[in-house]
């Protein structure tokens, strides 16, 4: 096998001369943030005075705005823009403009020790011919430690302490988060009664898997959350959340430390594609959940855990009754995405829905996470285990997109193939899926990180017993979840027909 050497770049934020500059310097006081923006403007024939307007929230309060020569007093703040006039002042080519103001209530707080600001700055974009660069600089002073920072598409950034510098060009989105809590583990931060024992060793799976580490967190805080908090703050239907920034949340509830394990493996792998997918400016949920899917299957292989087929047949076993009164029961988990027909009538009706596919989707949710996983699998088939390094490569120096469009033909660019097992017949698509279902997948053996660290890879497998020749595993949440949607599903079926025989009832008295 390949020996990968993963190289970190550091980040040094600078200056640029001869640019048309915009700074903010900006500090947080609990759930506010204290800014102050300063911009130039120019004009090519020398003037008295100068106007503009700036993009300030609505609900920020303005406590000062100036120039060169001293307060202004001639401005108007309302439909999130500050229209503003300068002093009047000596003829000159350059006016250099300073607002103080607060944005109240922005800082989100988590356990009381986990906090997160997502802001968007304006900035100077194609406005002045005569520079080459219109150059912005965000400098963040935080109450506490720095945690991690999702930066806009192509900007420079850096973080040491309770401070973080980004510098880039154009207007500034990003996000950041900060915490007083201390690393428990090498990869993670626990926010909470939680063991992350096995996902801190599995972790260097995604070093493996990418053939990168992550440089915009310190490590990957986990908060958890009880159901109720759960429900109200995240998705109801995910059983775990992750947010820009560095920050895991998971619904608190009964299972076992390797599926824990599973789940921590996709979340975490959300992050890993913060990193290389800052250019792509809407969901992109085919790459994204399709790769953190590929991960949560390969740690649940290594573990030993059962796992769904994709588009295939159902996965069956016998073994001890759950309540364990001494009979056997049959557990089967049902394919992911549905059975080879879904994928068949998907490709038979010529649907496109998947180009602009995100998990929010109810209605083709299952369906969604099945395909973008399918494509993730079939492309690394008959590659070589370190085929994505090579993908993740390539993102470095891509353009942001915003059309759904733009980043599917991106994506072809990059995997070939997305629509897999699209083939003539049924049987044709069942041979597909269950040559890729039957693909046992392989990572590098050994990768190099920083410093020559050599990241080698344990797991911690599940326990399968023999019952009557059958293996059986301690059923994860997954399955029983599975269980329990094929039984919700068969009712809906139940409902749906008994409603179709009552309405052709209706028609025929009628």
């Amino acid at each position: 096998m390949k020996r990968i050497t993963i190289l970190i770049t550091c980040l040094i934020v600078v200056s640029v001369a001869g640019t048309a500059a915009v700074s903010f310097d900006i500090e947080t006081d609990e759930a506010d943030l204290d800014i102050n923006a300063t911009f130039d403007l120019y004009a090519e024939e020398k003037k008295n005075l100068f106007g503009t307007r700036w993009s300030i929230p609505d609900r920020a309060t303005i406590h000062a705005v100036e120039d060169t020569q001293g307060q202004i007093e001639d401005w108007e703040h309302e439909d999130g823009q500050v229209e503003l006039t300068s002093n009047d002042g000596p003829r000159r080519n350059k006016e250099t403009i300073s607002i103080r103001y607060t944005i109240p209530d922005i800082v989100q707080t988590w356990q009381d020790r986990v906090h997160r600001l997502e802001l968007e700055l304006p900035g100077f974009s194609d406005r002045y011919e005569q520079f080459d660069e219109e150059q912005t600089q965000v400098r963040v002073q935080t109450d506490d430690p720095v945690l991690g920072l999702a930066p806009p598409n192509n900007y420079n950034y850096s973080f040491d302490d309770t401070e973080a510098i980004l510098a880039g060009e154009g207007p500034a989105s990003f996000r950041l988060s900060y915490t007083d809590v201390t690393a428990t583990y090498d990869h993670y931060t626990a926010v909470g009664d939680i063991n992350l024992t096995g996902a801190d060793r599995t972790y260097p799976l995604l070093w493996h898997i990418t053939g990168f580490d992550p440089q915009f967190t310190r490590s990957f805080a986990v908060i958890p959350l009880s159901p109720e908090q759960y429900n109200q703050q995240m998705d109801r239907w995910s059983a775990a959340t992750y947010r820009q920034g560095g920050l895991i949340f998971l619904r608190n509830t009964s299972r076992s430390q390797a599926a824990q394990t599973s789940l921590l493996m996709h979340e975490t792998m959300h992050g890993f594609n913060q990193e290389k997918l800052s250019w792509v400016q809407l969901e992109a949920g085919v790459f994204d959940e399709g790769t953190a899917q590929y991960a949560e299957y390969i740690t649940k292989q290594k573990q030993n855990e059962r796992y769904g087929e994709l588009f295939g047949e159902n996965v069956t076993w016998r073994g001890p009754c759950e309540n364990d009164d001494g009979r056997q029961c049959r557990y089967w988990l049902s394919p992911r995405g549905g059975p080879p027909e879904t994928l068949w009538n998907y490709y038979e009706q010529n649907l496109t829905f998947m180009q602009g596919w995100s998990p929010v989707d109810a209605g083709v949710r299952d369906f969604g996470y099945a395909f973008s996983e399918l494509i993730i699998r079939n492309y690394m088939k008959d590659r070589d285990p370190d085929a994505l390094h090579t993908v993740y490569e390539q993102m470095e120096d891509f353009d942001r997109v915003d059309e759904d469009d733009q980043y599917w033909q991106r994506l072809a660019t990059l995997i070939g193939d997305l629509r897999p097992c699209d083939r003539e017949s049924l049987d044709d698509v069942r041979s597909c899926t269950e040559a890729i279902n039957d693909v046992e997948p392989e990572v590098p053996e050994e990768v190099t990180i920083a410093g020559g660290q050599q990241a080698n890879l344990t797991f911690d497998p599940v326990e399968r017993e023999t019952v009557n020749g059958t293996n059986r595993t301690t059923l994860p949440d997954s399955t029983f979840q599975e269980r329990k949607g094929f039984f919700e599903q068969l009712g809906d079926w139940i409902v749906q027909g008994f409603t179709r025989l009552m309405n052709l009832a209706g028609e025929f008295l009628s």
